[in-house]
Parts: C-alpha cells; sequence; structure tokens
C-alpha cells in the first residue's frame, strides 16, 4: 500500500531527514516498508511545503506512521493519504 505524506510546513531537505524521513526508514525497514520518494515543494524559489511517500505492508501500520510524524512536530495540517485503487489518493489522516 502506498502512503503520501504532504507536510505543509517551509522544511529544508535535510531538516526533512532528520525529522521525517530517517525516523520512518528505521521503523519501516524491518516490516518490509520503504520510502520510495520525498520531495520538496517551491513557489518563487521559496519552499513551502514537502512530500514523502512511503510503500506499507499493511494499513494497520499508517497509525505508526502518524506517531513519526506527530514525533517529529509536524505542522498542522500535515495529511497521509493512501492511493486508491481507481486512481487518486484518500486522506486517511490530518495533524492537527
Amino acid at each position: 500500500m502506498e502512503l503520501l505524506i504532504l507536510i505543509p510546513e517551509a522544511l529544508e531537505p535535510l531538516e526533512r531527514g532528520e525529522r521525517f524521513d530517517l525516523p520512518l526508514i528505521r521503523m519501516l525497514d524491518p516490516i518490509g516498508g520503504d520510502i520510495v520518494d520525498s520531495g520538496t515543494f517551491l513557489n518563487k524559489n521559496q519552499i513551502v511545503s514537502c512530500s514523502i511517500s512511503v510503500i506499507i505492508p499493511s494499513e494497520d501500520v499508517v497509525l505508526q506512521v502518524a506517531d513519526i510524524l506527530m514525533a517529529g512536530r509536524a505542522a498542522a495540517g500535515t495529511t497521509i493519504s493512501r492511493e486508491l485503487p481507481t486512481g487518486g489518493w484518500d486522506v486517511i489522516w490530518t495533524a492537527k
């Protein structure tokens, strides 16, 4: 199952890696999950948000992903979406 994490915060790639990517890798690797992509979104050459795409072995892992985001102090409005079989995404978790 693929998840898309959108973080509405201006994070440099190294900071995103330290706060989110590395903890996610440590959690996902032993259970067969992985980060497949991460990126930074710009507007007029200013960072406005970032994303992380992960593969998880089952939907049971979503709350563990959310726990890592919260431990990394993810901004309010951060979302986790799952890919729909028909295409598109469905938001399944939002940080408050």
